[in-house]
């Protein structure tokens, strides 16, 4: 809950935390979006809330990576999150999810090599206008 305050509270609400502005791009599988954990009522509702958080944070991106994108930069990979400082570029650290915890990679090149690799992802996803008709699309 903390995290959805910041991300889409207003400006007072990230000040308030102490917190810079943030923003946050996300890039999902199409297979998230067909696997229904919790049944199909559970799934639409998250579908109908990524259409909502799309429409309503100007400050979130959510791409979706289709099933035609074939292989791709993180394939065999679980989820990864990358944090970034704008205050302090040349720092990152990288979150790569496993079975048994997690991993934290801090070099730069660790770091370096995963930007590169997220940006590629990017631009094999659908662009965000995209993203939003096949949620929609799904919604319906």
């Amino acid at each position: 809950m903390r995290q959805q305050t910041v991300l889409g509270g207003p400006p007072a609400a990230t000040e308030a935390a102490g917190l810079a502005a943030r923003r946050l791009s996300v890039i999902l599988g199409e297979g998230a979006l067909h696997q229904a954990v919790g049944g199909p009522g559970v799934l639409a509702g998250q579908i109908s809330h990524l259409i909502r958080l799309s429409e309503e944070l100007p400050e979130l991106t959510i791409q979706v990576l289709p099933f035609s994108a074939g292989a791709h930069a993180a394939a065999g990979s679980a989820s990864l999150t990358i944090l970034r400082f704008p205050d302090a570029p040349s720092l990152g650290v990288v979150y790569l999810e496993a079975l048994s915890g997690g991993v934290y990679l801090e070099s730069q090149e660790d770091v370096a090599r995963y930007i590169r690799a997220f940006a590629l992802l990017r631009a094999s996803a659908l662009s965000t206008a995209d993203t939003l008709a096949l949620l929609r699309g799904l919604a319906a």
